[in-house]
Formats: structure tokens, sequence, C-alpha cells
């Protein structure tokens, strides 16, 4: 999801730190801000929201600073260790050193490393906070994902799969959500696998984990609609045109679900990919589809499995 935003301008800064090891900062910005210099003995002045986005390197702490709402946060970038960001003296974030901070405008930026992202965004008041649906796409504002969505009988649901990463506005999802064999380009195409504890309050504002009950909804809908003799019938009509094997998609609903496969409950190990997907429920079971089959069951919730949202009603 986050390619789409990448088109800024980009430049790399080369800082010294104190011994003389390199600092190596990544940058790209938008009109012209670029990490300014606060030599020894002088202070970061008072960060407010209108300083929203402003970057500092302060030479007594060797460190880059970023403005974030009222309060400085830190950034080491150490030659070929870990990335660390540090906030109110804690540690909210570390990755490996190929990070890259992306300047994204409109209020939103994002510290993009191979496993995780960290999102930075400035305060928001209640009246833009929600996620927004206009012309069949849902906007998540807190990180500006954007997601078709698809209207089948009385219900909304999104028809790409949840990709959302936050684990610092979300701690829950701290080592317990997953791009496919670790793969980045997955979660772009397919969205993240959640442990249950990860995927249960995940949804944007007004959408949430579908219930049994909207899943039968959906499900016993389309079955009457096409006059099919079970569930295992409806498997065409749900799943995306492409990816899928020994079965081929209808497509009509619009639903598409895709052939995202699973994060084993134990272990790093995946599995799936092509021929199976799971989607959590709010009350722990799941709707697992395969190429042959489609059924409600329970799992272990250590799971790593989809996550697609229908909207409050």
């Amino acid at each position: 999801m986050l390619k789409k935003y990448l088109s800024a301008c980009g430049v790399a800064l080369v800082l010294v730190a104190c011994g003389g090891e390199e600092i190596t900062y990544y940058t790209e910005y938008y009109n012209s801000q670029v990490v300014t210099k606060v030599e020894s003995g002088n202070k970061l002045k008072e960060c407010t929201p209108e300083k929203f986005g402003e970057m500092a390197f302060l030479e007594d702490s060797s460190a880059v600073f970023f403005c974030n709402d009222n309060a400085w946060i830190r950034m080491t970038f150490a030659y070929e260790k870990d990335t660390v960001v540090i906030k109110d003296s804690s540690v909210v974030f570390a990755a490996d050193s190929n990070c890259t901070f992306v300047m994204m405008g409109e209020d939103r930026n994002a510290l993009i490393c191979a496993e995780d992202t960290l999102w930075f965004g400035a305060p928001k008041t209640p009246e833009n906070s929600s996620s927004v649906v206009e012309n069949d796409v849902l906007t998540d504002n807190r990180d500006g994902s954007k997601y078709r969505i698809v209207t089948i009988g009385s219900q909304m649901w999104m028809a790409e799969n949840l990709n959302f990463s936050d684990s610092v506005a979300a701690p829950q999802l701290k080592g317990s959500s997953w791009c496919y064999d670790g793969d980045k380009k997955m979660c772009d195409k397919y969205g993240r696998l959640y442990t249950f504890d990860a995927a249960k309050n995940i949804c944007p504002s007004g959408w949430r984990l579908p219930s049994e009950d909207d899943w039968k909804t959906l499900l016993n809908g389309i079955q009457d609609e096409k006059d099919l003799k079970d569930w295992k019938a409806v498997v065409p009509y749900l799943i995306s045109a492409e990816g899928w094997s020994y079965v081929d998609a209808d497509g009509i609903f619009g639903f598409s679900a895709y052939p995202a496969g699973t994060k084993k409950y134990n272990g790093d190990s995946f599995y799936g990919l092509g021929d199976e997907t799971n989607f959590w429920n709010e009350d722990g079971s799941c709707l697992m589809i395969k190429s042959n089959s489609l059924i409600i069951e329970s799992h272990d919730k250590n799971y790593g499995f989809s996550v697609r949202c229908v909207k409050n009603t």
C-alpha cells in the first residue's frame, strides 16, 4: 500500500558523530524541508503543532530529532547498526539500518523498514479523524492507505486485505503481524497476516472484524441469488480473479478474496500461498477459503491470518 505515496524527491545526508563515526540519514522531503543543524551547547527550540515535520541534527547527542505534535522524537541512525527511535526516554522502534524516513506531505510521514513501518502524523481534529469512503474507496486516515470497498446486499465490505502496520499506534502489532515470507511485496499485494490479538481491534474507525452472522449473511445471500447448493459452491464468487490454484473466479460480486496464505502459529513458517486464505472473526474463529472448500471454524489464535473489515451498521 505504501508505494503509491513514494513520489517525493530524495536526498541522502551523511552526518559525522563526535568520534568521527559516520551516521547516514536518508530522507525524502517536500518544499525544501531538510535537516537543520543544532551546534554544540545549543538546545532544540520548542516543538509545537505548527512545527510538525521539522527535523534537526543535534551535535551534542549526534542524533536526528523529529517534531511530532508537542514532542521531539529522537532518531539515532548508527553506522551499519540499528535504527532506533526514542520518544519520552523509551525505545518505541528498533529495526535494521536500511530504514528510510519519508516525508509524504499532508502532515504524514513514515519511517519505513523491511518488517515494520512507524507512522508520524500531525494531530487530527475529531472531524477528520475517522476513515472516509468516497467513490468506492476507503481511506484509512491512520496511515493514508486506500482500499477498494464493495457493497453486497445490505453490507459494505473491504475488497482488499488490511495492511495496517503502525506498531506504535497499535502496540499489539509488535511481533504479531507479518508479510508472507517476510517479503514486503506480499503485503503490498495481499495485505498483512495478523494474530487474533493483533487483529481484534485493528479495523479502521467505523469498521470492524466480521461476526459469524456477518459471513452467513454474505454467503447465504450469494447462495440464494445464484441458486447454489452449498457454501462450497460460493467459492468462485468470493475469490480474486488471479492467483488461485485449481479454481476459476467468477468475480461478479467483487469481494476478491486473495489466496494470501497463512503464518503458522508456532515458528516462522508460512504456507498456503495460492491455495487458501483465512479471515479472522470478532470471536476468534475464522472463515477459511480453500480452492475446494469454505468453512467457519476455530484455530489457535497465534496463527497469522488476513483481515477483511465490514462497515458498522
